[in-house]
Parts: structure tokens; C-alpha cells; sequence
């Protein structure tokens, strides 16, 4: 299945523009889910969110965040079970710090 229009996408790149400083990296495809899970959306419960996704995700070049503070941005969050595996894989890949920002909820 292939998703449609990227909100987060849209908003990640106009910050860029706005950071003069050249401070932030955008980094789209520094996680990649490896193992296929059920959509989110058709889970019951927050519960069957937290199993469906565990361990899902992984960091494809843990020297890119090693060390650093990561900014996580999603267009929505319900339950945060994507926030906390994306954590999850970003710490284990030696992250210092990761802010998990959702655009909804």
C-alpha cells in the first residue's frame, strides 16, 4: 500500500528553509520499518498498537544519530506506539536525545 499526500514531508522542509543557521539536518529516510506490521489505524486498542508495531523500526545509519539530539515529527498520534519504537530504534543507535513532536492528536 503507498500513502498519499505527506504533510509531515511539507512542514519538515518549509522549517528548513526558516533555519538560516543551517542547525538542523532533515533526515526522511534515517528509520526504516523492517518487519511488516498491520496498519495502526486497524488495531483495536492501544494495547494491540503497542505489540503490532514493537521492534519494528531500526536506525539505517546509526553514525547519523549517534550522539545527537533528534527532532521525531509525525503528522498524528494517538496511542504514541510509532513515537515509542522510533525512540526506541533512535536511542539503541546512541541518539543523546529525541523530542517526538505530532502535528495532531
Amino acid at each position: 500500500m503507498e500513502r498519499g499526500f505527506n504533510q509531515t514531508e511539507v512542514i519538515s522542509l518549509e522549517v528548513m528553509k526558516l533555519d538560516k543557521d543551517n542547525l538542523l539536518d532533515y533526515a526522511p529516510h534515517l528509520l526504516r520499518k523492517e518487519k511488516h506490521t498491520e496498519s495502526q489505524t486497524k488495531t483495536a486498542n492501544k494495547r494491540e498498537r503497542l505489540t503490532n508495531i514493537d521492534h519494528s523500526m531500526r536506525v539505517v545509519t546509526p553514525s547519523a544519530v549517534e550522539g545527537r539530539s533528534i527532532i521525531l515529527l509525525d503528522d498524528v498520534t494517538t496511542t504514541g506506539a510509532t513515537f515509542k519504537d522510533a525512540r526506541r530504534a533512535l536511542k539503541e543507535a546512541g541518539a543523546r536525545k529525541v523530542l517526538c513532536v505530532a502535528l495532531a492528536h
